[in-house]
């Protein structure tokens, strides 16, 4: 099983959309093998503390093995490879909104 943490600041629009961009992805990648415990650094300083956070948003993959990505999480092709996860390459979660707003595309 999967185990992620993810650190947030706020409830914020920002956070909203990783939120729910986060869990697609992961029970479209995972289905239900994985576990994702957020964070709210704001209502919870001390978790953040004793985790090592110092800034938001910050992702980690806390098993097999532990990795974490700490910024931008937009691009999911870029956090899965820092996480070291490898789904197929035409993988719905590494298609990009094109810039006409017309569809996906890959890069």
């Amino acid at each position: 099983m999967y185990e992620f943490k993810l650190f947030i600041s706020g409830e914020t629009d920002r956070t909203r959309k990783i939120l729910a961009d986060l869990g697609s992805f992961l029970t479209a990648e995972f289905g239900r093998e994985y576990n994702l415990r957020v964070t709210d650094v704001l209502k919870d300083p001390q978790m953040a503390q004793e985790d090592g956070i110092l800034a938001t948003p910050t992702l980690v993959k806390a098993n097999p093995p532990m990795k974490r990505i700490i910024g931008d999480l937009s691009d999911m092709g870029i956090v899965l490879e820092r996480l070291c996860i490898h789904p197929p390459p035409n993988h719905p979660a590494l298609m990009k909104e094109s810039k006409d707003g017309l569809g996906k595309h890959e890069d």
